[in-house]
């Protein structure tokens, strides 16, 4: 393939620093994702010229990845561009879209849903945290948003946040069990944070963590009666269907969570 746009991740960080040690074999070009137009191919679903995408597939760490004029990947890790996805839109969604889309469609396949109750995002400023709040607004959720840059509250109203909390004035506690607040959690910062939101979730509440900013430890008794799910974007195979998933994205722009939704649902088709 001929690249087009690949998007900057922080997978993409640890791997030309070292600080992660993610690599696997020696030399490796990053880049957890791509997109960009088929110069060859083998397989008869592609032919030359053809629209692509890929993520997922331990791209840019067990195989050279999209931070590179051209790639060449096994046509089973290709899809097509969805109709009305520009190249470039499709990158600046990217592996940070695919991770939100996991990660809200997984709770869902859960029974999640906007009946349950209101719904918390924390590092609600980070890329994947925007786009899940995006994602649920769009759904009919009722969503707060915990930050500790207070002049992205706006954004973050703009985005769908019905709250907006200041993580330097939220009162985590030490109980075993706080208040029940939240239907479902979905979390970017680990640790200390990750450890609050199992006390403070419903009756068979769901978390899903996608991210350790702050940690990878989590304290935590027995308690809790919520379910922990970590959607790992950067090995995933197939991931299951979506609601409101579909296979064409005609008029559906990036002002719309529902765009989101093709790179996931296209994997299932």
């Amino acid at each position: 393939m001929r690249v087009a746009y690949s998007s900057l991740n922080y997978k993409d960080a640890l791997a030309v620093t070292g600080r992660g040690r993610i690599l696997r074999g020696s030399p490796r070009i990053p880049g957890v994702d791509l997109s960009g137009h088929v110069l060859e191919s083998s397989d008869p679903r592609f032919k030359v010229g053809d629209a692509v995408l890929a993520t997922g597939y331990e791209l840019g760490m067990a195989h050279d990845g999209g931070l590179a004029g051209c790639a060449r990947v096994p046509a089973d890790w290709v899809l097509p561009l969805p109709a009305g996805l520009t190249l470039r839109e499709a990158m600046m969604l990217g592996t940070a879209g695919f991770t939100a889309a996991l990660a809200v469609s997984r709770l869902e396949q859960l029974d999640l849903a906007p009946a349950n109750g209101p719904v918390v995002v924390t590092g609600a400023s980070g890329g994947v945290s925007m786009i899940v709040i995006d994602q649920l607004a769009a759904l009919g959720y009722e969503v707060v948003a915990i930050t500790s840059k207070p002049e992205q509250s706006d954004t973050l109203r703009a985005l769908g946040a019905a709250e907006v909390l200041l993580r330097a004035e939220v009162d985590m506690g030490r109980k075993p069990l706080e208040r029940a607040r939240f239907a479902a959690a979905f979390d970017s910062v680990g640790g200390e944070t990750l450890a609050w939101l199992t006390r403070v979730m419903q009756q068979r509440g769901l978390i899903a963590a996608y991210g350790n900013a702050s940690g990878t430890d989590l304290v935590t008794t027995v308690f809790p009666s919520s379910c922990v799910a970590s959607p790992w974007s950067a090995s995933t195979r197939r991931p299951p269907a979506c609601r409101n998933g579909s296979a064409s994205g005609s008029g559906w722009r990036l002002t719309s969570s529902r765009v989101i939704w093709l790179i996931a649902a296209a994997r299932s088709l």
